[in-house]
């Protein structure tokens, strides 16, 4: 893929979680925290709201060591209107909503 920048951050704690995409409403660059405790060849999508699959971040063929991760892509790219991120790294799946503005 690389569609956006993956920074791997120091593991802490051990939760499966995604955090806010921020910022939200967004009209550019868009990060988001992600987190798995084990080893992962996770998937990060994003979602327009009629449910088509308009980008693909991480596409589950690239292995990632448990851990924290940083995520940024540029929305620029999308139309304007309501999107959903969902993440899946294992059997742990989640999802945050996020509004792109011109």
């Amino acid at each position: 893929v690389p569609r956006c920048n993956i920074s791997r951050l120091d593991f802490v704690g051990g939760t499966n979680s995604i955090s806010a995409v921020r910022p939200n409403p967004t009209s550019g660059i868009v990060a988001v925290d992600l987190s798995f405790v084990g080893d992962a060849t996770p998937t990060l999508d994003i979602f327009n709201s009629a449910g088509a699959n308009v980008l693909e971040l991480m596409d589950g063929t690239t292995f990632y060591k448990g851990g924290s991760y940083h995520v940024q892509f540029d929305s620029r790219r999308l139309a304007s209107g309501t999107y959903y991120m969902m993440f899946q790294a294992g059997e742990y799946r989640a999802s945050e909503r996020f509004v792109v503005m011109r």
